[in-house]
């Protein structure tokens, strides 16, 4: 049980120090009227950014300097959008109906 409490702890710290190595290129914001939270990304090969996000009220997928508004439908809605290495928005899709909409994962293929 102390070996892998060990071992457990050794790879959380490894992953830790991995990760400062990283350098933030460029962020986003996707600006709602309400609830919305980004849920899962994922690269592409080319690197492209896809997202979902969930959403109950107007969001704002490409806020500066156009807008790209999504209405929900109800409840709360999906959206996923792509992004090129650049952060710049390509495209959105909407997924909404009368209930809740959520994402469990997101994954890309060639």
């Amino acid at each position: 049980m102390k070996a892998t409490i060990i071992s457990l702890s050794f790879l959380l710290f490894s992953f830790a120090a991995i990760a400062q190595n990283a350098l933030l290129q460029w962020g986003k914001q996707y600006q709602g009227t309400g609830f919305d939270i980004g849920t899962h990304t994922v690269l592409d090969k080319n690197g492209n950014v896809f997202t979902t996000v969930v959403f109950d009220a107007v969001i704002d997928f490409d806020p500066v300097p156009s807008s790209n508004n999504i209405f929900p439908l109800g409840g709360q809605d999906l959206g996923i959008a792509k992004l090129d290495p650049s952060g710049n928005l390509v495209w959105v899709a909407h997924i909404g109906g009368f209930g809740d909409e959520v994402a469990t994962n997101i994954a890309v293929d060639t």
